[in-house]
């Protein structure tokens, strides 16, 4: 087994599965469970996204060397999903509009996507801490603040997501400032270590990878999911 050297990221849009031919093909790779959740999905977009965040895991395993065929999956105390078998390495998910995404670590990792729509009035206030509130309003026109507002949920999604507490943590519990790439700061003050890395897609979407031991490949690895099922063995077991 190759082990990653470091936190790889992977991306996809997955309007490609549209093609239903594509999309029979993505379900027959997909783990038995995944096959399970994909179908409790009402629309078909929420389908093809999660399809596609695991044909995404299943790509950056092969790149590892790994036999996606013989891997256990688990959830870790608060649910966050983790590989029993191989051991070692570390994966997390996000899916925001037609985009996937997919960080594989031999740490701990967080990730989340978020694309850039309009801003509902009141969310900064209800779930931002004040320094970034502030951030926001020293923004000079309004596509700048909606980039930003994007820019910090990820980078607080991620970072939520590293903790495996989700959103039992709480947005408004700690701070980020996208000046300050390896720091979170608590309500009560206390500065902890992380290291960020922020990635654009298409200039619609904002990304955001947390880790606590060292900062995320800086590369963005956008794969079509056509190519990706093309290199995929067969369907597995297990599944998450």
């Amino acid at each position: 087994m190759a082990e990653p050297l470091g936190t790889i990221v992977y991306a996809a849009n997955v309007d490609a599965l549209a093609d239903e031919k594509l999309y029979a093909a993505a379900f027959l790779a997909a783990s038995d469970q995944r096959r399970e959740k994909t179908l409790r999905l009402r629309s078909a977009r929420d389908r093809r996204l999660s399809l596609g965040v695991e044909l995404l895991l299943r790509k950056g395993l092969l790149d590892l060397g790994l036999d996606t065929k013989n891997m256990t999956y688990g959830l870790g105390e608060n649910g966050k999903p983790f590989l029993r078998r191989p051991e070692g390495v570390c994966f997390n998910l996000s899916h925001s509009g037609s985009c996937v995404l997919c960080a594989i670590s031999p740490w701990e990792v967080g990730c989340d996507i978020q694309r850039i729509t309009a801003i509902r009035p009141g969310i900064a206030e209800r779930f931002f801490a004040p320094r970034e509130r502030e951030l926001l309003m020293a923004c000079g026109d309004r596509q700048e603040q909606r980039e930003l507002f994007f820019r910090i949920w990820a980078l607080k999604e991620s970072y939520m997501k590293l903790t495996g507490l989700g959103m039992r943590l709480g947005l408004s519990e700690f701070t980020v400032d996208p000046k300050e790439n390896c720091v979170v700061t608590t309500r009560d003050g206390i500065r902890q270590p992380v290291f960020f890395r922020e990635y654009e897609i298409d200039g619609n979407y904002r990304c955001a990878v947390c880790c606590r031991q060292s900062e995320p490949e800086g590369a963005l690895h956008k794969e079509d999911l056509a190519r990706v099922l093309a290199m995929l063995p067969g369907s597995g077991d297990g599944g998450f």
